[in-house]
């Protein structure tokens, strides 16, 4: 089979696709700003977490890369949750303005709901249902879950193996 006939077969168009992360590249590299939010976010990261365990040394090296391994997967997963939410609303908006006007709509219910004024445990039937289908519900229990802690086992004596 030839390639014309393979692309001809694809469901999508793969220049089209090829050409969205080219573009997102370019711009990134034309936006100085965008650039130093890029470098300077994880920094500022490291450091807000240095400040919040400065009184533990040992808590910061154990726990610090792991919060800052998972920082950016928990703020893809609420994007990624919220741009599906918003796709949906996005549906039933006539135009932009409209869609707009559907903003605290969705996110005040979210903000409500989402367990930090209340936990889901303790919340009726149906506002837990509704909780459950929120993205922000599960960026905050990403966020609010300790971070798993390997603990190396220990011999009789009590000292590290």
């Amino acid at each position: 089979m030839t390639a014309t006939h393979l692309t001809d077969r694809l469901p999508f168009s793969p220049g089209i696709t090829a050409a969205t992360p080219v573009r997102v590249l370019q711009q990134i590299s034309r936006d100085r700003g965008s650039t130093a939010l890029l470098l300077g976010i994880p920094c500022m990261l490291m450091v807000l977490l240095k400040l919040m365990f400065h009184d533990s040394e040992e808590t910061f090296e154990r726990v610090g890369p792991q919060v800052f391994g998972i920082f950016p997967v928990i703020v893809m997963l609420g994007a990624l949750l919220g741009l599906a939410l918003g796709l949906l609303v996005s549906a039933f908006a006539r135009n932009e303005f409209q869609a707009v006007q559907f903003l605290p709509a969705g996110v005040l219910p979210q903000f409500l709901v989402c367990g930090l004024f209340l936990p889901r445990d303790e919340m009726y039937g149906a506002l837990a249902a509704v909780a459950r289908a929120m993205p922000m519900t599960y960026a905050v229990q990403a966020a609010c879950r300790p971070p798993r802690t390997r603990v190396s086992p220990r011999c009789s004596s009590g000292t590290r193996c």
